[in-house]
């Protein structure tokens, strides 16, 4: 049935199959979109029409049905299933707040899927997000997985987390549920494989057994630097122990790496108590995935290359042998194979000018192959390690870059860790437990 024009009707909009007339004071009280499009001197203020490309012209009947004061309940019944996407589309589009939250209601009635996971990720709906990726992360396949990660990663740590949180409710199953744990956790990985970040995060969150427990650290001893520094197990039982940052650790600024430029910048570490520079191109890990405490990472995802900065224990190793200790520590960590070292030296001052006298700096380079997983061909990366030795609290810093073979960034791995080093300071000695 065709519409009867209102007196009030002042504005034509054109459709790609039709054209109708509206009301243009209801759009601009209705969507700021369309007031700006009307305001003094626009073109479709001047030539009294609007061009609408997104929508058919019964699907923006609708929507313009549902602007007019009044429609309330009844107008809110009139979406359903067949046309909810359709008025969703105009909603956000033309930014009419209050017929997105009506259009979300319908979606939380209708079963969840990866496209309704995806259309409220696109469309900003946080309870249906939520919604499907509970739903999702009971029920999806390893083609949901790689669907979800090539749309939207993000969406993949959120279900990572969710699956983590169902695991531990059911607890440690039998054998064959242990099984279908562990094929969910290779699926995840498939999906996730072309960003390391990610599978590194849900290899942590997503866990298939409990961890095997390393030894307890030595006790400290009383009214050393250490002994008001909280120490545990480190994941890498090699390394026994490492220390807990006295200071309350805080977010450190995010980065781009999309966005960024080329070069270098000082960024804060451990809420500002240590600071360096590092390529712009590097972002902070904890803007999308949890970080030790102990830990900072900054990672390049363009090029897998990493910054892994660490706090621990003072250990009880001369510094000849200290960074072939460190890096055959992390080769047993990530079960390399192939590990060597290349290079072992003592640091000059001149190269790390802002640590105090007392301080000492071993640097290396090893090299080591790690498979992901699933993957019959390791990957040979290449890391440039230093050890920053602080023996008047009981601590050493760890710095390592991990440079894959391929593809290779912009900036040369040497220079990134020259520089690094020659712009590392301690700002805050309190954050190794003094005072």
């Amino acid at each position: 049935m065709k519409r009867k024009s209102s007196s009030l009707d002042d504005i034509t909009l054109r459709f790609e199959s039709g054209s109708r007339s509206a009301c243009s004071s209801l759009l601009r009280m209705s969507s700021p979109v369309f007031d700006a499009m009307l305001e003094s001197g626009m073109k479709e203020q001047e030539q009294k029409s609007i061009d609408v490309t997104i929508a058919s012209k019964d699907d923006f009947d609708l929507f313009y049905d549902l602007l007019q004061p009044g429609a309330g309940l009844v107008g809110k019944k009139k979406i359903v299933e067949k046309n909810v996407d359709a008025l969703l589309t105009l909603a956000k589009y033309y930014q009419v707040s209050f017929l997105q939250r009506a259009c979300e209601e319908v979606l939380l009635s209708l079963p969840a899927s990866v496209q309704r996971l995806l259309q409220a990720k696109e469309h900003g709906l946080a309870r249906q997000q939520s919604r499907c990726i509970g739903a999702l992360a009971e029920s999806c396949t390893k083609k949901d997985l790689k669907m979800i990660h090539e749309a939207s990663p993000d969406l993949v740590l959120r279900l990572a987390y969710t699956m983590r949180g169902y695991s531990e409710e059911e607890g440690e199953g039998e054998e064959e549920g242990e099984e279908e744990e562990e094929d969910l956790h290779y699926q995840l990985y498939d999906s996730c494989s072309a960003t390391s970040a990610i599978f590194n995060f849900i290899r942590r969150f997503v866990r298939l057994r409990n961890p095997t427990p390393c030894a307890p650290p030595p006790p400290a001893i009383p009214g050393s630097p250490g002994a008001s520094v909280y120490s545990r197990p480190s994941k890498r039982c090699g390394i026994a122990s490492y220390k807990v940052p006295n200071v309350l650790r805080k977010s450190s600024l995010k980065y781009s790496a999309s966005s960024a430029m080329a070069g270098g910048h000082e960024v804060p570490l451990y809420g500002g108590a240590l600071t360096c520079e590092l390529p712009r191109t590097l972002t902070d890990a904890s803007a999308f995935r949890e970080v030790p405490d102990h830990q900072e990472v900054w990672v390049d995802t363009g090029s897998d290359r990493s910054v892994v900065i660490e706090i621990l224990e003072a250990k009880e190793v001369p510094d000849g042998q200290a960074i072939d200790f460190f890096l055959s520590d992390l080769a047993a960590f990530n079960e390399a194979q192939d590990p060597k070292v290349l290079e072992n030296r003592s640091v000059a001052a001149e190269e790390v000018p802002h640590l105090p006298a007392t301080a000492r700096c071993l640097a290396g380079i090893g090299e080591q192959t790690v498979a992901k997983f699933r993957e019959d061909r390791g990957n040979r990366v290449r890391i440039h390690a230093a050890a920053i030795r602080l023996p008047d609290v009981s601590t050493d810093i760890l710095i390592t870059l991990n440079d894959p073979e391929a593809p290779l960034p912009s900036e040369p791995a040497e220079d990134v860790f020259r520089m690094l080093l020659r712009s590392f300071r301690i700002t805050d000695w309190g954050l190794f437990g003094e005072g």
